[in-house]
């Protein structure tokens, strides 16, 4: 389905016909958000990134719509271990200045990460990544499954109804799009054999556009 298919389906299910409709572009607006809350919580769609960095650097800028490590390759060849800080100063009190290929990372700040040890010659650090998406158009086709797109269309429908203070049509709607974003959740979280679920680290680097109420460590 397209945007301005999703949006037709909201106006037939909330039946807009009257002068208190919101517009299209109005609505628009909330298909973004609902495919963000989405993508948010299901982390369903999953891209490659890379960031070139040169010798000696050591630090790594995280992408800007980062939410949740896959895996993570250093020069596409050597894979990336997360260790928390608190590992690496146990082990090894001077390991930050510990220069050659790099084995390890660990989080520096909210969008940075630390390369352990530091990189002895240019390379590349290659994310594989759950991602935030951006905005749409009209003609746009959410990425996620077609079987979803019916979940925008609940979200849609939930904040029509709570911007006019209908609010026992909006906890339906809220109801179902919660019912199918768990549903989707699960089946996108299913370990598989590079990432099990056992070893998938909890850092968190892009708070900003995180939800961390949802998740617990």
């Amino acid at each position: 389905m397209t945007v301005q298919e999703i949006i037709d389906s909201v106006k037939y299910r909330v039946d807009q016909s009257g002068t208190g409709g919101l517009t299209d572009l109005q609505l628009l607006d909330y298909v973004d958000e609902g495919y963000v809350d989405f993508c948010r919580h299901t982390e369903m769609l999953e891209k490659l990134s890379d960031v070139v960095i040169s010798a000696f650097d050591g630090m790594v800028d995280v992408p800007s719509d980062f939410l949740e490590s896959r895996q993570t390759r250093w020069s596409y060849n050597t894979q990336l271990f997360p260790q928390p800080e608190r590992v690496l100063d146990y082990n090894e009190s001077d390991w930050m200045f510990e220069v050659g290929t790099p084995e390890y990372y660990t989080p520096f700040t909210w969008n940075k990460i630390r390369l352990k040890p530091i990189n002895d010659a240019a390379g590349t650090v290659r994310f594989r990544h759950a991602y935030i998406p951006g905005t749409m158009q009209l003609t746009s086709t959410p990425e996620i499954p077609e079987v979803w797109h019916e979940a925008l269309t609940d979200f849609v429908a939930a904040q029509y109804y709570l911007i006019f203070k209908e609010y026992k049509n909006y906890q339906r709607e809220w109801g179902r799009y919660l019912e199918k974003r768990n549903k989707a959740r699960g089946q996108t979280r299913t370990g598989t054999p590079d990432r099990m679920m056992t070893q998938k680290p909890i850092d968190v680097y892009n708070y900003p556009k995180w939800d961390y109420g949802y998740r617990s460590k």
